[in-house]
């Protein structure tokens, strides 16, 4: 006998594009469910509180901060992970794989998205 096919549950806001996509916005207790998806949906949580840890040293409302080359953690993925080390989002198992080859990459490309959605929020003012 199949099984009944799962019911998803209602994000928790929708719009459409002009295009005709629909974004769907979700979070906790609207993610997709699926096989697996529990722990992708936590790892998704994990890189989001790195990435607002990493935002507040290179972003501001104005655009983005000067940082100094010696302080620059996002230029490499062994410097990320040294940076991350120092603070309490590293993970407790010390897998470092993770940080280099997962989130690092996310955190460098979202902060440069959010950087350029800045200048161009600045230039339509």
């Amino acid at each position: 006998m199949p099984r009944k096919k799962t019911i998803q549950p209602a994000p928790d806001m929708e719009f459409p594009l002009d295009d005709g996509t629909i974004v769907e916005i979700r979070g906790p207790g609207t993610f997709i469910i699926g096989r697996g998806r529990h722990m992708q949906d936590k790892h998704q949580e994990y890189r989001d509180k790195i990435l607002d840890h990493i935002a507040e040293i290179y972003l501001s409302p104005s655009g983005r901060k000067n940082v100094a080359e010696k302080d620059d953690i996002l230029k490499s993925a062994s410097t990320f992970d040294r940076a991350m080390q120092t603070t309490p989002l590293y993970p407790m198992s010390g897998d470092d794989s993770s940080m280099r080859k997962r989130v690092y990459p996310y955190v460098k490309e979202q902060i440069e998205i959010f950087a350029k959605c800045i200048e161009r929020a600045k230039k339509t003012q």
